[in-house]
């Protein structure tokens, strides 16, 4: 079991959702390119729905993998 509520262990990345990775692979790109990461861009980026992402990152923001202030940050 994991003490560390910051960090997942593998049994627990297994179990999160595909989209998860999907959104914050695109978190990570859009800040690396030097892009203000906001929700708008990460649903361009991804050619989904603005209320997709929405509803993702609020689950991502609840499971503590993203912080959202005015920008995306990944925790």
């Amino acid at each position: 079991m994991n003490k560390n509520p910051n960090v997942f262990v593998q049994n627990e990345l297994e179990n999160l959702p595909n989209s998860f990775f999907s959104h914050a692979e695109a978190i990570y790109h859009l800040e690396e390119v030097g892009i203000e990461v906001r929700q708008t861009r990460v649903a361009d980026w991804l050619g989904v729905s603005r209320a997709n992402v929405s509803q993702v990152i609020g689950r991502m923001q609840n499971s503590g993998l993203v912080e959202l202030n005015d920008d995306l940050k990944l925790s």
